[in-house]
């Protein structure tokens, strides 16, 4: 009976850990999408002359990015505890405050100096913030497949 229980114990505790590591593994490619995000688009569309280009890349990335949000919102149904659903929930916000900053920033007049400056700072506090949360980019990992400066070029 003991060692039956001890039985049930062992495989209830390896299933239950395999079901962290699966969602865990699910949120690092998450993350690395929003790394992505963060420092690869919005560099990509920022750095364009004008502001066509700037939104065909933008409007390449958006089945990317609904893709990013569509999975940043499961991981948070998903998540088995509330330390990691708070992780995702998180980094969905950030990301979606990032795309928010750009798409304002592209489908806006140019205004004024000043104006454009504070779009420009808005993007920039924003990209701020997610990379503190996602931590440093990994300057192993490389480029990411499927990029629309790709796809665009």
């Amino acid at each position: 009976m003991v060692l039956g229980m001890l039985g049930w114990w062992l495989l209830r505790r390896r299933r239950d850990q395999a079901v962290l590591e699966a969602w865990d593994e699910r949120l690092r490619g998450s993350e690395d999408e929003a790394s992505w995000v963060e420092d690869s688009l919005t560099s990509q569309v920022l750095a364009r002359t004008s502001t066509a280009e700037a939104q065909t890349i933008w409007m390449a990335a958006q089945p990317r990015l609904l893709q990013i949000d569509e999975d940043l919102h499961a991981l948070t149904g998903d998540a088995p505890d509330e330390a990691r659903a708070t992780r995702a929930t998180s980094l969905r916000t950030l990301v979606l405050e990032l795309a928010r900053a750009v798409s304002s920033d592209i489908t806006t007049e140019p205004g004024t100096p000043e104006q454009f400056r504070a779009r420009r700072a808005v993007i920039d506090y924003a990209r701020q913030r997610l990379r503190a949360a996602l931590g440093p980019v990994d300057p192993a990992a490389g480029p990411m497949d499927g990029t629309p400066a790709e796809a665009g070029s």
